[in-house]
């Protein structure tokens, strides 16, 4: 089973339902009113059963409701998580027997912990978002653990939440061993994320199936688009905390594509343009050489989407 993050709706529902009808895993988010979507719960539910060894496990989902702002939900709707994941937590309990409980999930590091603090049915918090290293012991690679692994959540009836992170881009992967008591509560757990380095091997399905379109994408992050005589800020701690070269640049940038596009009804399509500063991923040398490519800028505007 699995949950969605903010950027699976970046195409909108015209682009997830495609990725949904074709996904083999059970896809749960629990804080989503689809009411005006009929179809989205054809592809959604709130949760599922699971069974390993005979044993019932239910798996939650949930999603940031700042997906409506950060991404394109249509006309989906979102409620708070904890809400959500406590109504369906005690359904899965009374209404299927279900003892053991998983919270999977993109919402950020600390929504996971108020999950496993709030919600005493959820043994296990699986999160994302906020894209948190966590680890026991020295660090594989240059991540700094901002916690062990799991985070273990000690609640105010004795009972225990393990809450995981392990990361971003498919560096890591989790690996949790969880020992259940008799009672279907938490008594012991193992386990650290597997950083996928050299050593593990690559999939030959999935690379001779790439291979086409990463021959065409060679190509065109080759070609050479501009030129800039200064460094272009683009790093976290300066687009996102102030105002920054790159983003300036960026919305001049997308303004001036449009005054150049006049309407019949007005003198363009738009006369302000306003860049989202979580869309900046990377600053641009002026020492490069061979002047800028597409390759760096594509890396640094990712997430950059048309609107009409």
């Amino acid at each position: 089973a699995q949950s969605l993050g903010n950027h699976e709706f970046d195409d909108g529902l015209k682009g997830l339902f495609p990725f949904l009808k074709n996904l083999k895993p059970k896809v749960v988010v629990c804080n989503i009113n689809s009411s005006n979507v009929p179809e989205f719960a054809d592809y959604v539910q709130p949760s599922t059963i699971v069974e390993v060894g005979g044993e019932k496990i239910g798996v939650i989902g949930y999603l940031t409701p700042e997906t409506k702002y950060l991404s394109s939900a249509d006309d989906l709707e979102f409620e708070d998580e904890v809400e959500c994941i406590k109504r369906e937590a005690r359904r899965l309990a009374t209404e299927e027997g279900v003892t053991k409980i998983m919270a999977v999930g993109h919402s950020g590091f600390a929504v996971d912990q108020n999950i496993a603090r709030e919600v005493p049915e959820v043994d296990i918090v699986v999160g994302g978002h906020t894209n948190t290293f966590l680890y026991t012991g020295p660090a594989p690679s240059v991540e700094e653990p901002q916690g062990p692994y799991p985070v273990v959540i000690e609640r105010e009836d004795g009972s225990r939440a393990l809450v995981v992170q392990d990361f971003a881009f498919g560096k890591y992967m989790g690996f949790l061993e969880v020992v259940f008591d008799d009672e279907g509560k938490v008594s012991s757990w193992q386990g650290n994320p597997i950083l996928l380095d050299s050593l593990v091997p690559e999939e030959p399905t999935v690379l001779e199936t790439l291979e086409p379109y990463g021959q065409e994408v060679k190509r065109r992050v080759r070609q050479k688009v501009g030129h800039t005589n200064v460094l272009l800020r683009g790093d976290r701690l300066t687009c996102r905390m102030k105002e920054c070269n790159l983003g300036n640049f960026l919305a001049d940038a997308a303004l001036n594509y449009f005054i150049e596009k006049p309407t019949e009804k007005g003198w363009n399509f738009a006369a302000v343009a306003l860049w989202n500063a979580g869309g900046i991923r990377s600053s641009i040398d002026e020492r490069m050489n061979e002047g800028m490519k597409f390759q760096p800028i594509y890396f640094m505007v990712i997430f950059c989407i048309p609107q009409s």
